[in-house]
């Protein structure tokens, strides 16, 4: 398999539970949640939105989507775990 076509297998099939996960400050949990979805590229920009809000609601964290990862109180990482509802998942246990 060419190296650009296991990337894409892996973005679509796979997903991956990190230990170290950090938010990018730079956006919202909201916008943070989205990411892979858009990566991803097979959804509209709303309906990316409107899975993310439920993810967050599913966490309890639906209050917190608007806000920087440095502002809610809880960490919203699980949410985007379950954002492409991979196929199969594996855990880095490095480190």
């Amino acid at each position: 398999m060419a190296r650009d076509e296991l990337a894409t297998t892996r973005l679509q099939k796979l997903g991956f539970v990190f230990q170290f996960h950090f938010l990018l400050a730079e956006f919202t949990v909201l916008d943070n949640v989205m990411l892979l979805m858009r990566r991803l590229g097979v959804q509209t920009e709303a309906a990316a939105r409107q899975r993310a809000e439920v993810l967050l609601q599913q966490f309890g964290l639906h209050d917190q989507g608007h806000k920087r990862p440095h502002q809610p109180s809880g960490v919203p990482t699980p949410a985007g775990r379950h954002c492409p509802r991979p196929r199969q998942r594996s855990a880095d246990h490095s480190g």
